[in-house]
């Protein structure tokens, strides 16, 4: 079965839709023009320009809220704007190296916004 849902909150108190995975990893969408799209096994989330697909069997659960998800996020490394990546340890690794980063996980400033990001 394939379907589709678009949602709507009444008066903005959930601001997001968090997805927990069964590996821990959380991802956040903002809730303003969230759509859904389910297939047999996946569902398809898009949302203020970002679309992402999970699996139904990789996902824990999937809630919404009024703050973004502060959990270790697996997210797309940014590929433009400037960069700066630190180790967990606070030091400052070599922008270049984005595309090249050993597993583990690192705090990435880019654009004006920090975040938590595993490399697997």
């Amino acid at each position: 079965m394939v379907g589709g849902l678009q949602l709507w909150a009444a008066d903005d108190t959930y601001e997001f839709l968090t997805f927990e995975k069964k590996d821990g990893t959380s991802l956040s969408f903002t809730a303003i023009g969230l759509s859904l799209t389910f297939g047999s096994e996946t569902v398809t989330v898009a949302s203020n320009g970002v679309t992402e697909t999970f699996n139904l069997s990789d996902l824990e659960k999937m809630y919404f809220s009024s703050t973004e998800a502060t959990a270790i996020n697996q997210v797309a490394l940014p590929s433009s704007g400037k960069t700066e990546i630190f180790s967990m340890d606070g030091r400052l690794l070599p922008a270049n190296q984005l595309s090249s980063l050993p597993k583990g996980v690192y705090i990435v400033k880019n654009n004006g916004v920090t975040r938590k990001v595993t490399v697997r």
